[in-house]
């Protein structure tokens, strides 16, 4: 065999194996990206479940909606405490000078 033959088998050689490295390594590229996909359509569905548990409710009314009737409920709540309070003042205010006044009517005896 000549020189120049073994070069060639040696060229031929080697870029068999560059080819099957290319080969290999798209492969590789190919399964992730299929494993890619697989998970984006995965996280899509479950996008699209909270999505429409958040915004339709599945039956029930929307997650927003039950936070706003919350929110709403709770500022109805903190208004009845703040009357009851205002309430119970009045009352002290109304009740002392009629105690006072009977005490000093029982110290005056």
């Amino acid at each position: 065999m000549s020189k120049r033959d073994e070069l060639l088998e040696q060229f031929s050689d080697d870029l068999l194996g560059l080819i099957e490295t290319a080969i290999k390594s798209n492969e590789g590229y190919r399964e992730a990206s299929i494993r890619l996909e697989e998970q984006f359509k995965s996280m899509s569905d479950d996008v699209s479940y909270l999505a429409k548990s958040v915004r339709d409710g599945n039956g029930k009314p929307g997650l927003l909606t039950r936070v706003v009737l919350v929110e709403e409920k709770l500022a109805e709540q903190e208004k009845d405490e703040q009357t009851k309070a205002k309430l119970r003042w009045d009352v002290v205010l109304v009740a002392v000078p009629g105690v006072i006044a009977f005490l000093m009517a029982l110290v005056g005896l």
